[in-house]
């Protein structure tokens, strides 16, 4: 699993992760907006396109579905949107690690 690792204090770091809850029940665990993408593909089944495509088809069936369209010129817009709409929600998770 990945992590960022921002600097405290000289051996102390704070582990970041970002938990996404969809509506549809999925739980995604990820560093930021790229990973996030990923891993709704991955959890979606769509190991055949890549992240752009994948963007693009989400968008298309959230557009028949539910009127919405989400930006699809990169991750964090992608992201930004499907927050901002209430299709999921972040929360943010940290904790200390020693980095001795």
């Amino acid at each position: 699993m990945h992590r960022v690792l921002l600097h405290l204090a000289r051996n102390d770091y704070i582990c970041t992760m970002i938990r996404y809850s969809m509506v549809n029940g999925i739980t995604i665990y990820a560093t930021g907006a790229a990973d996030f993408l990923r891993k709704l593909r991955i959890a979606s089944h769509r190991l055949d396109v890549g992240d752009g495509d994948f963007m693009k088809f989400f968008s298309s069936r959230m557009e028949q579905s539910k009127g919405t369209v989400l930006r699809t010129a990169n991750a964090g817009e992608f992201l930004a949107d499907l927050l901002a709409y209430g299709y999921c929600t972040a929360a943010i998770l940290t904790h200390r690690e020693n980095a001795r």
